[in-house]
């Protein structure tokens, strides 16, 4: 890491798992996709994305399988989300809120998979079927709002 390289940090609701990551991410945005908003109890959820050596978790963390390409994990101890592991690509996800009180900047750059979206967002952001060719998505993407689908 270089000396200009930002540090961030950042824990779950209780504390007990900690979260630092180095420089910037990848990409960030919100995913509208159902297992996300099933995790998280939300109607979307935004996602920062990490190269795997840009970031260190310590504490016990409990994971789940449901998605053998997603690990997401919370802390064992208060159930906070704290992170998605994308083992194959070596990729990181860290769920935002978890940086709170760092002076990290959520700068979110599009909309993952709209199409399931449970409201429109009006925000100028690209909004992705699925997600960018870059990310290993289509790169279609959809107008903002349901209104438009429908005059499209």
């Amino acid at each position: 890491m270089s000396d200009v390289e930002k540090s961030y940090s950042g824990q779950c609701y209780c504390g007990a798992a900690k979260v630092t990551v180095h420089g910037e991410p990848f990409a960030q945005g919100y995913c509208h996709c159902p297992s996300c908003r099933s995790f998280h109890g939300a109607p979307f959820m935004g996602w920062t994305a990490w190269m795997d050596d840009a970031v260190t978790i310590e504490g016990d963390l409990r994971g789940t399988d449901k998605n053998p390409a997603l690990a997401r994990s919370t802390c064992a101890i208060c159930g906070g989300k704290v992170a998605g592991l994308l083992k194959e690509a070596g990729v990181t996800v860290i769920f935002p809120s978890v940086l709170e009180g760092s002076d990290f900047q959520f700068a979110p750059q599009m909309h993952k998979y709209y199409d399931h979206r449970t409201m429109d967002i009006t925000d100028g952001l690209p909004k992705y079927v699925d997600g960018p060719e870059q990310l290993g998505g289509s790169g279609e993407t959809l107008p903002e709002t349901a209104v438009e689908l429908k005059t499209a």
